[in-house]
């Protein structure tokens, strides 16, 4: 679906403004990676568990058909500073979809950015959530 394949954008996101390798967060928690349960174990937690949110909202406003869910480098980034989408006018084609997934994805790499990774959180059992 979108947010799956939207995901790939999300990884470079963060690669590019925390210099952090994505899959370091598969399974952090409750709810870093796809999926999740409970309430979430941490800040990190939680910026996935606003992120999936994110997510989720834009797919029930509808404004991403199935196969809009992909974007390629839609931001621009400055050290120090945060995130910046380009504006849905950018995209030939699924603008709004687009420069929603971005602004997702933009908030949760500030979130990450000033979150803790705790390593007892790392590969957390979905069991205990």
């Amino acid at each position: 679906n979108a947010s799956k394949r939207a995901l790939t954008g999300f990884g470079k996101m963060l690669w590019h403004t925390i210099r952090k390798k994505p899959w370091r967060y598969d399974g952090y928690g409750c709810y870093c990676g796809f999926g999740g349960k409970g309430d979430p174990v941490d800040d990190l937690d939680r910026c996935c568990f606003h992120h999936d949110n994110c997510y989720h909202d834009i797919q029930k406003s509808e404004i991403c058909p199935f196969e809009a869910g992909v974007y390629v480098m839609p931001y621009t980034t400055e050290e120090n500073k945060p995130t910046k989408c380009k504006p849905a006018s950018y995209y030939r084609g699924y603008g709004e979809c687009r420069s929603a997934l971005c602004e997702c994805d933009a908030v949760a790499t500030e979130c990450f950015k000033r979150s803790d990774f705790n390593e007892k959180y790392k590969k957390y059992s979905r069991n205990k959530c």
